[in-house]
């Protein structure tokens, strides 16, 4: 695989003051607009561990000369001047590279390194965010967030799904143990005053979270309360929306669920609740397949519990 004619101009890799080599846009990307799609250059099903270290080495050495020595610059976490290839490097590279590949089995250890996505460094903030899709689960896809500038560098959060709420001193004790850096990204720099408001935020939600593991589907005569502080935790996730916003779609859909419950209850309708599905669609649509497919699925989880928790005319069964 020719790894310049993935960019298609989109992007290219250059150095990062701090960070070695990134991911740069070379024109302006708009929210939404697909990055990179890629397949692994080793991906390996961790059943049994020793096999699975074995299996990459073989991989490696199929590989052709020019994708060694691609996977060879890539991050390693106790030396990256010796470029020389022993078992331990290639281990330590893939290990310190790899991501989980979201194949049909879900409790499968699928794993795989994808050199050009492997270039893409961590923000708190990021502007891009990973998609996978159902039909091909060994395909990674990268999309944009939010509009990036030309120049701009690419990003994506390292720590995602209820990790990207957590707060700075959380965040760097997970980024120093897993890729061994310290994260300097806008959100970890900010000035005193807006990073206390941030972490306050982020306070506020954690809190919310704790608070809403109590509230089950279906929640009956506790869904209107529920409701309501599930819809609190979007007011503070939007205040910071461009570093939650691949958590807002599913968000969006619980606090739907709750309304709809609330709503068949108290037999009103309320517009604002069908106005939540249609916005947690028309994010899921930007940020790429998977965030399609999670959505679709919950949707479909939120009519099968109506159905079989309440009929229509918001009576429980």
């Amino acid at each position: 695989m020719d790894l310049q004619e993935l960019s298609k101009n989109i992007f290219k890799v250059e150095e990062i003051p701090d960070k070695g080599k990134g991911m740069v846009a070379s024109q302006n990307i708009y929210q939404g607009d697909l990055i990179l799609t890629e397949t692994p250059h080793i991906d390996v099903i961790f059943e049994d561990y020793d096999q699975a270290l074995l299996e990459i080495i073989r991989q490696f050495g199929d590989m052709k000369h020019e994708i060694k020595e691609e996977f060879a610059n890539l991050f390693d976490s106790e030396d990256s001047l010796n470029k020389k290839m022993s078992r331990s490097k290639i281990l330590r590279i893939f290990l310190a590279n790899c991501v989980d590949i979201k194949g049909p089995i879900e409790e499968e250890d699928h794993r795989g390194v994808f050199l050009m996505f492997s270039r893409i460094n961590h923000s708190c903030s990021s502007n891009a965010v990973i998609s996978w899709s159902k039909l091909k689960p060994n395909e990674i896809s990268i999309r944009a967030s939010r509009n990036i500038s030309v120049d701009e560098e690419i990003t994506i959060n390292y720590i995602r799904d209820e990790g990207c709420f957590y707060l700075k001193k959380k965040r760097k004790e997970i980024l120093q143990q897993m890729w061994h850096f310290d994260c300097r990204c806008e959100v970890c720099f900010l000035d005193e005053e807006a990073f206390h408001e941030n972490e306050n935020i982020r306070r506020q939600i954690l809190e919310l979270e704790d608070e809403l593991k109590e509230f089950e589907h279906p929640a009956f005569n506790s869904a209107e309360k529920a409701y309501r502080l599930e819809k609190l935790k979007l007011e503070f996730m939007y205040k910071i929306e461009k570093q939650v916003i691949h958590k807002l779609p599913f968000s969006l859909l619980e606090c739907y669920a709750f309304g709809r419950e609330m709503n068949l209850q108290q037999h009103e309708s309320f517009a604002d609740i069908e106005n939540l599905k249609t916005t947690a669609f028309e994010i899921a649509n930007l940020l790429g397949v998977s965030f399609i497919e999670n959505c679709k699925e919950m949707e479909t989880d939120i009519e099968v519990m109506l159905q079989n928790y309440y009929s229509y005319d918001g009576r429980q069964n």
